[in-house]
Order: C-alpha cells, then structure tokens, then sequence
C-alpha cells in the first residue's frame, strides 16, 4: 500500500490519535440529564448515573467504539489518498512532443488536448507521461492523478528546440524497466503525441514487448521556407580580421527562384551589401548561401526572411561575428633576422613598436617582464622549453593544456635530443605569460628553426601568449560545439533551446535552433485507425474507502434515529 496525499508516518500517526480521541469520548460523561425514576427500586442506579461534577464514566459500549473507529479510519485512509502499490504487467507511456515543430499552427494545441483525453483511460498506475522539449521531464509519474497532469501542462508552450524523441525513448525505455518488480519483460506501450518524426527502421529496432503508437497526424509544410543550418569558418583569402559564412536555406514548396525573395542581411544593424554567392546541394530543397569576407568585428550577422509563410519558427537567424584583432608584436634586432619572415606569413600579426601586446626578444635584451614575452633564454642545461601562464590551476594543468594549444606534439623530440646530445623536456609554472626557447634550439645544427614544426610553434606561441579566443563554428540547440570550442560550454557542452548565451570566456553566443524534419515537408505517419482505449476500470482504492464510509455514516444516522447507537 502507498498514499498520495500523506507520507506513512502520518497515515499511522493519525490512525492512533482517532482511536486514542474516540475512547477519550466514550469515557466522557454524558451531560446530566432529568430522568423520571417509576419506582424507587432505582433510584440508587439512575443517580450513580447522573452524579454532578464527575468526568468519565466506565468504559460501556465496546462495539459502538468499533464502528466509529472504522468509520473514521475510513475517513481517514480515504484522505490519505491510499492506493496500490503492486507493479501492473502492462504499461503505457505517453509522450508529448515539445519541440520546435509544434509551432506549426494549432499543432500543439491538438496534441495536448489529445493527450489529456486519453490518459484519462490509462490506470494511474500504469500510466506515465513525459515532456519531450529540450530536455526529457517527467509531468505525472505512476500512481499520480490527471488533474496534476492538467496543473503541469499549463503555461507550456513548444520550445525553441530541435526534435530529440529519438534520443529520449532508449532513456524512457530503462525507467521503465525499473519500474517492474517481476522477472519477464512487462508490456509496453509508447504513444506519440505530435510531430515528432521516428525512423521506421529505428520502430523496428525496438524490442518485442515494446509497442509504438503515433497518436497525432503529421502537418506537412505547405509553403514554407526557413533556415535549417549555419556555420563560421575561417576566410578562404587568408585575411586574420575576416570569417567566411555558410547558411542552409530549405524551401518547403521548392521553388528555387523564389528561395531569396524577402531576404534581408544585416551585419551590426547595417545592410549587408557585399552580396554572397550560392553553392549547389546535395538536397534539391535546400540551398546553400555563403558570405564570404565578413569583418570580425563582434558584430551579429542576422539573416530574416520577411515574407510570412506558415512555420515562422525558422525565419530568423543570428550568427555570432568573433571580434579578431591583429596582434602587435615587437621584435628585439636579435632576433628580427630569424622571426620577422615567419611573422610576414601569418596574417595575425602586426610587427609594431607603437604599443605592442607582447615581445620576442632575448634574455639578454631589454624589456618589459610584466608583458607577454617569447622568451629566448641562455642555456643552463636545464629544460629546453619554459612555459609559464597565469590562466591555469596548477602547472601539471597548464603543461597539459599547453602541450595541445601549442601543437607540441609534432616536434621532433627524438631528432632534437638526438642533435643536442640532451634529452628534451618542459617547465611549467604559472605567472606573466611566457613561452621560453633555451638557446640552442635556434643554432643551425640543431634543425628545429628548419623544421615545419619551429613556425607553428611561434604562431601557436604568440596566440597562447594573448589568450586569444578560439573561433566557435557554430552553436546549434541540442548539439555539442564542435573541438575545442565544446569546452567552452562548460561540463554539459550542450544548450537545449535558442537563445544567447554566455561562454566560460566571457563571451557572449547565439545560439540557433535548426530542425530540417520540422522546417521541410513531413513524411506520412501511420497514425492508429482506432481511437486509443485504455483499461482505466475500477476506481482507485481511496474512492472505494470513502465510498464505504459514506454508506457507514447512513448507517450510524439510521442506528441512531432507531436508537441503537448511544
């Protein structure tokens, strides 16, 4: 047994103070009262009867005592909202599809309504139902009653997010396994409300005591045109302060010539006049865009579809422009002989002495030491590579992210060591950014200034040195940024719906929602040709208890009219 309304404790804890009132009132005596005595035989009797200022009375009407502590812990367990606890064979799951393509007209609207319907057919526990949107919730759980359900669903509305049915029914799958005690496989049913699409071959793939219904019809995408991708990548020219764009445009009604009408681009609030070109695609209703050259200057890029079609969900698109600067570098004369050809090939750079950001210089140069430094170092037969930086824990910490931002890895260790007579090794330790060469790194007979990993280094280096920001490709609900940006998500590396959000670096990301099943026309659902008809049946526990107790208060009303009850 288990109650809804009350925890156990409180169930007994009631029950023992109804049975401790019930025989406090029995002892209780009556109120004095006149009696008209026929004989004096009993006198004695009627006045121990009615003695005044006399409290109790002994204990005299046992089975009138039973029958008002049954009535009251009728009362009460029916209160408690008692009910089954015994794990049914058979279950049913109900899914209700949040997700972005139930914007389409009154779509959600149906669904829901649908929805409440049928679960009122399902015994409550049996019947589970889930929130399908960005993130996978449970709205009423086994055993829970509908009008919970009603409270719960009110207010929603589909989010801005991409359609995840497919990634959450393996998880709905293992809670409900949990669910049952017994040792064969229990029936299941999932039933799906709304747009959702589900692979067929992915339907096949479930188990055989597993049973999936489409409950909604599919809407298809009468005329509608929306963005269903877009990226950043770096420039094809080469330019540092520029990134190239690629944007996916799907037209629902496929009607090419009309894919740009009511375009409108702005770059910073300003029309964008630059033009772009298209590239052709795989998918005859999707065609791509692409902007090339776009000035990194922080800027959203925004691209609007103002003609209105029926699923405006997709008609907007922002893409977050990264704010890229050209680094200034001084260069010590020492070294502009060995660093001035490699700094002219990398588009990044700024070789300036009118307020540099950081110096390449050696030890023996001067120089500021609170400023970011490329670091050539006289040789002390120690390591041969000193990193230091103050954006790090600890130096185990920034060895480690050292080691993959400054491409370490493709250096020659072995051809070094090998020249050098030494082994090779790194010190770390936090501080001003420094990244240290000993000396004998650069002589001529040691190969490593010849070799490809030497400009990879100092490119790397100068970059690391500033902490410049990575470039995020793009950031697209219900999906990981890709490489290195994910991390700057945090632990989750995933937004679930559209929106701006603020990276670990401070910087602030769009973030687009993108559903081709949603934006595209849908394909047919098999939709079940009857009407679902659960096995709601008998009433819970708790309706019956109150039922029993109503009919024992009409009871105790007639024993007491007929005088049968004291």
């Amino acid at each position: 047994m288990n109650f809804l309304n009350l925890p156990g404790f409180a169930v007994a804890l009631g029950l023992v103070a109804l049975a401790t009132g019930l025989y406090v009132l029995q002892r209780l005596r009556v109120r004095q009262r006149e009696v008209t005595v026929v004989t004096t035989l009993f006198w004695r009797e009627a006045l121990e009867e009615n003695r005044a200022r006399v409290l109790t009375q002994r204990f005299r009407h046992p089975w009138a005592y039973l029958f008002l502590l049954a009535l009251a812990s009728l009362l009460w367990l029916g209160l408690a909202g008692i009910m089954q606890t015994k794990a049914p064979t058979t279950a049913h799951v109900l899914l209700l599809d949040g997700s972005m393509g139930m914007q389409r007209e009154d779509s959600f609207a149906q669904a829901k309504e649908q929805l409440l319907e049928e679960a009122a057919s399902v015994p409550a526990a049996a019947r589970t139902v889930y929130w399908c949107g960005a993130r996978l919730e449970t709205l009423l759980g086994p055993g829970e009653e509908l009008p919970l359900l009603e409270a719960r669903l009110h207010g929603r509305t589909p989010e801005s997010a991409p359609s995840r049915m497919e990634a959450f029914l393996p998880i709905v799958l293992r809670e409900q396994e949990k669910q049952f005690a017994t040792d064969t496989a229990p029936q299941l049913t999932l039933l799906v409300y709304g747009q959702a699409p589900t692979r067929p071959e992915w339907i096949g793939d479930l188990p055989a005591n597993v049973e999936l219904l489409r409950r909604s019809e599919s809407v298809a995408a009468k005329a509608n045109r929306g963005f269903v991708a877009g990226g950043i990548g770096e420039a094809e020219s080469g330019l540092w302060n520029r990134v190239d764009l690629s944007v996916s445009l799907a037209m629902a009604d496929n009607r090419a010539q009309n894919a740009l009408e009511g375009l409108e681009v702005s770059h910073g609030g300003e029309a964008w006049n630059a033009g772009f070109e298209s590239v052709p695609s795989a998918n005859p209703d999707i065609q791509v865009l692409r902007f090339l050259d776009v000035p990194t200057n922080g800027e959203d890029f925004v691209l609007r579809l103002s003609t209105q079609d029926d699923f405006p969900a997709d008609d907007q698109l922002t893409l977050s422009i990264p704010l890229r600067e050209a680094l200034r570098v001084q260069v010590a004369p020492s070294l502009q002989e060995l660093m001035l050809p490699l700094l002219a090939a990398d588009p990044a750079v700024l070789v300036t002495e009118d307020q540099p950001q950081l110096l390449i210089r050696q030890e023996s140069d001067p120089g500021d030491s609170s400023m970011p430094t490329l670091l050539v170092f006289m040789d002390d037969g120690g390591a041969l590579f000193r990193l230091r930086h103050q954006d790090s824990e600890n130096a185990d910490q920034l060895l480690h992210d050292a080691y993959r931002e400054l491409g370490m890895a493709s250096i020659d260790a072995l051809g070094l060591a090998t020249a050098l007579d030494r082994p090779v090794s790194v010190d770390a330790s936090l501080g001003t950014p420094q990244l240290g060469l000993a000396a004998p790194l650069l002589a001529a007979d040691a190969g490593f200034t010849s070799s490809r990993s030497f400009p990879l280094l100092v490119s790397r280096g100068l970059r690391w040195l500033v902490n410049q920001l990575a470039l995020v490709p793009y950031a697209a609900a219900g999906q990981p940024l890709p490489g290195e940006a994910g991390e700057l998500f945090g632990s989750a590396r995933v937004v679930g719906t559209a929106g701006k959000v603020t990276l670990q670096d401070q910087r602030e990301v769009h973030v687009a929602s993108f559903d081709t099943s949603a934006s595209l026309p849908a394909a047919p659902v098999a939709v079940a040709a009857e009407a679902f008809s659960g096995s709601s049946g008998a009433w819970p526990m708790w309706t019956w208890f109150s039922l029993v107790a109503l009919l024992l208060l009409l009871v105790e009303w007639f024993l007491f009219q007929r005088g049968r009850l004291p």
